[in-house]
């Protein structure tokens, strides 16, 4: 049987595991070097049928964007790899889609501003979207989670 005391001193073990130094963000730069990255991955994915096609160009597109945000934030965009358009499995291509879904939920923190704000705002709705559209189109099944979560 649980008491109150053992409930209590929990709570108080969980308060205290949860004090210290708070982790500050990466620089902007970098978190947006790592969606640039997952984009650049997906992007080029080349094989399969018209709508993959149609994913790696508006993942192309995404990337042109992050290149952009990268360098007006001091970074060097050509520091994420870029690489060789080339054939991937059904399950390959979802899980760089969501990779890039996951690259972008996880910069939120260090995006400060309504231009970089907006960008993430775009990034993660259209990942999201291009996910659920290669995971019905190629018959590979989607976590049914919140995006970024990564469970």
């Amino acid at each position: 049987m649980v008491t109150r005391r053992t409930l209590l001193a929990a709570g108080a073990v969980a308060v205290l595991a949860g004090c210290g130094e708070e982790e500050q963000p990466a620089p902007a730069s970098e978190a947006l070097l790592r969606s640039l990255a997952a984009e650049r991955a997906l992007a080029a994915t080349s094989s399969g049928p018209e709508l993959v096609r149609r994913v790696a160009a508006r993942a192309r597109e995404r990337a042109d964007l992050l290149a952009a945000a990268v360098s007006a934030e001091g970074g060097r965009p050509h520091d994420a790899p870029a690489p060789a358009a080339g054939e991937a499995a059904p399950d390959e291509i979802v899980a760089r889609g969501r990779a890039a879904l996951d690259a972008h939920v996880a910069a939120l923190p260090s995006l400060d501003g309504a231009e970089l704000r907006g960008l993430a705002a775009g990034l993660v709705s259209g990942a999201a979207a291009d996910v659920a559209v290669l995971g019905d189109a190629l018959d590979v099944p989607v976590a049914d989670t919140f995006p970024g979560s990564g469970t």
